[in-house]
């Protein structure tokens, strides 16, 4: 399940719940087309609260969908407490030319402030 944020017009933000699915990251890709549709440039926050289920079609699904826009996307923050979700955020930092940061859940308030900034 996702919780779709309203942080600012040129923000995307989601909140992941319970599992991810492919339907899941279509809503993702709707929203984020959406809202380039009316700003030529945007953020995307994305915030893991413990998913017990990770689908790895739907998680490369939404790598490549970034990588395809990525031209269009200013900062990518990630929140998780998950190691390797922090890790890819490396990974991903080299595929896609937005500012990619990784933060715990502690850190969530941080992540807004930055992607705000």
């Amino acid at each position: 399940m996702i919780v779709e944020l309203n942080i600012a017009g040129d923000t995307v933000g989601f909140v992941f719940e319970n599992a991810i699915t492919q339907g899941d990251v279509k809503a993702i890709q709707r929203k984020i087309k959406e809202t380039l549709s009316s700003n030529a440039n945007i953020n995307l926050y994305l915030e893991e609260d413990e998913v017990d289920d990770i689908k790895m079609g739907a998680f490369m699904n939404q790598v490549f969908f970034d990588v395809k826009h990525s031209a269009n996307i200013r900062k990518i923050a990630i929140v998780s407490d998950r190691k390797w979700i922090q890790a890819i955020t490396i990974a991903k930092d080299i595929l896609v030319q937005a500012n990619v940061e990784a933060f715990t859940l502690k850190e969530r308030v941080d992540a807004i402030c930055w992607i705000m900034k």
